[in-house]
């Protein structure tokens, strides 16, 4: 008689079987444990909450002794700091009473008591306040033994009272040491439940760990075998008879090693064709007219172009225990966090600085630092850009506002003083035609020579050139000075100009500040219409003073609120080109930032705009 064939087991019935019985016995014990914690945390509650009766019983026992001994010495003495004693014993007596009846209502469910101890209370303090010993009493002296019939009653209340506050607490004592008692012998039972849980998972994982190794792991380790085979390029091993899912992974992992084996060959011919494209990649680098570096963070220097290597005549050794900023004309507190600087400084625009070559050769240069990530570390790209003809077109710049300023001005000057000397008849008699024409001349020939000194003079702001002497200044004095100069050219546009100033120092150039406040009411009365009025004020902001010249003029769209204060830029050209050239605004915000102050248009509540520019208050200064 042929026995019947028992079921094949696959891995999974293998792994579930493995699983299965530690996973029925880790259940049974959670469960008995929970029951065992869940028991101790009751306990636990309880006995708190009686721990916490017997100290709200004490509580209230105590503030009512001390409250009669300062209500004693109050009657006897008449010291009014007993009585505030007194009142505070009493506050925190009654309040206690609240928390034990709630204690005693949900904690113990004993409601009927927590009503008692409430009514208890609330007639002792009734029976307190009608009696001799009323804090409201006039009479200093008094006794429980006085015949009165209101002091038996608060004596009879307050026996009652501390009688319930007395038998509530020996009750919660008495359930505190059963308590105790029941939470050393739920411990005790807990420890041993541990102890016993521990040793039957300890057998389960040996249990476990057997069985893991009988069926699973020996076919792993072949697996794991032939991957050593595989990257070795080595002869794999006979192939596993488990019947299991091990049989299939061993099948399937063949089958993937025969294509890696051809996927290998392919990857050989790739990385040949990429190491080919690198060199061309390295070739195209080396070609950019710009000098590259990959640093580190600190500013090691791994690696750089052709063109860095011809600018600076160096290669990777010149930088042997030095870092990038061996290639800069820097001071040695720089070099140690040049890196640091470079990557702050370099985050919206490139940083001008001097680069020195081996030959310790100064090239201007502008640099811009990113950073990469390589093999898992941060990298660091320098670019280096030549400024040298950037530079000599500077120099040339200069030197041709130079020529404008000696080869220019003075013939301007001359032609000027010519036509002015022969319109007041030096030359001779002119008839009106030629004066209309000799005034043309010279209204064209001041015009020009305006514009040759403007444009000396922003050139020089704009470039850094001028020495600012600050000092202490009242910034009262300086629009008063403005106002004296400029109130004759009102009456042309009937304009009337109204000051809302105060004294108060600023730190600047009286010179310079001077020439700003007058631009920008010239550029006020520009822009009013007739009959229109200027205001002008100041005001005190933190350590800053805020001047503001307001007009009613047509206003500065939000688009072009920046945009007049650049060289040659104005609202409408149209309008504009007829009465100024666009540099006056220029002017007054370089000579405001050379000061470290701020410059700005915004609208003006009732119309037109408001510029306005800020500047520090000196250290010390009295402020408004």
């Amino acid at each position: 008689m042929n026995r019947p064939s028992l079921p094949k087991l696959n891995l999974t019935h293998k792994l579930c079987l493995m699983v299965m019985v530690p996973l029925l016995v880790n259940l049974f014990l959670y469960n008995e444990t929970q029951r065992q914690v869940s028991s101790l945390e009751k306990l636990v509650l309880e006995l708190s909450a009686r721990r916490e009766i017997v100290s709200r019983t004490s509580d209230i026992i105590t503030n009512e002794f001390f409250a009669f001994q300062a209500l004693m010495q109050y009657k006897m003495f008449g010291d009014q700091r007993q009585k505030r004693d007194f009142e505070t014993y009493i506050s925190r007596m009654t309040s206690n009473v609240p928390a034990l009846q709630t204690l005693l209502r949900e904690q113990m469910h004993d409601g009927l008591e927590a009503e008692r101890l409430g009514a208890l209370c609330n007639d002792f303090m009734r029976n307190l306040g009608g009696s001799q010993f009323s804090i409201d009493e006039q009479n200093q002296v008094g006794s429980f033994f006085d015949d009165l019939e209101r002091n038996q009653k608060l004596k009879k209340s307050m026996v009652r009272f501390l009688t319930s506050l007395r038998f509530i607490d020996q009750k919660a004592k008495a359930a505190v040491d059963t308590s105790n008692q029941a939470e050393s012998s739920s411990r005790a039972q807990l420890r041993n439940w541990y102890d016993w849980v521990l040793l039957v998972n300890c057998l389960m994982a040996i249990l476990a760990a057997f069985l893991v190794t009988q069926f699973i792991v020996k076919g792993v380790r072949v697996i794991g075998d032939n991957f050593k085979r595989l990257a070795n390029h080595q002869p794999l091993l006979p192939p596993l008879k488990t019947s299991d899912e091990l049989e299939d992974l061993d099948q399937n992992f063949r089958s993937m090693a025969q294509n890696l084996e051809s996927s290998r060959l392919i990857q050989l011919e790739m990385m040949q064709q990429v190491s080919n494209s690198r060199d061309k990649l390295q070739v195209v680098i080396d070609a950019l007219p710009s000098a590259l570096f990959i640093t580190d963070k600190d500013g090691k220097v791994e690696n750089m172009n052709e063109f860095a290597k011809a600018l600076f005549e160096v290669n990777l050794n010149y930088f042997h225990q030095n870092t990038l900023a061996k290639a800069f004309q820097v001071n040695k507190e720089m070099r140690s966090d040049f890196m640091t600087m470079l990557i702050r400084e370099t985050l919206d625009k490139p940083l001008e600085l001097n680069a020195i070559t081996a030959e310790k050769e100064v090239v201007p240069v502008k640099v811009s630092t990113v950073s990469f990530n390589q093999d898992d570390q941060t990298k660091y790209l320098t670019v280096l850009v030549d400024e040298t003809e950037a530079y000599m077109l500077k120099q040339a710049k200069s030197d041709f506002f130079s020529m404008i300023s000696h080869d220019m001005r003075t013939p301007l000057a001359t032609i000027s003083g010519v036509l002015q000397m022969t319109l007041k008849g030096a030359h001779g008699v002119v008839t009106q035609e030629q004066e209309n024409k000799l005034r043309v001349a010279l209204k064209s020939s001041s015009v020009l020579l305006e514009m040759v000194n403007r444009l000396l003079q922003i050139e020089k702001i704009a470039s850094a050139e001028i020495e600012l002497h600050a000092e202490p200044v009242d910034i009262w004095s300086l629009v008063e000075e403005v106002v004296h100069i400029i109130e004759p050219q009102l009456e042309a546009k009937n304009l009337s100009l109204v000051v809302h100033d105060q004294h108060q120092e600023i730190l600047a150039d009286k010179t310079y500040i001077v020439e700003v406040i007058m631009n920008l009411i010239s550029n006020a009365m520009k822009y009013s219409p007739v009959g229109g009025e200027i205001a002008v004020s100041s005001r005190l902001e933190g350590d800053q003073v805020f001047v503001e010249v307001a007009d009613q003029g047509p206003g500065v769209p939000d688009s072009k609120k920046k945009l007049v204060f650049e060289r040659y830029k104005q609202v409408d050209k149209r309008r504009d080109s007829k009465i100024g050239f666009g540099l006056g605004l220029s002017i007054c915000k370089s000579i405001v930032l050379q000061h470290g102050g701020s410059i700005g248009v915004k609208d003006g509540l009732a119309g037109g705009s408001i510029f306005w520019f800020s500047l520090k208050v000196p250290e010390g200064a009295v402020r408004a």
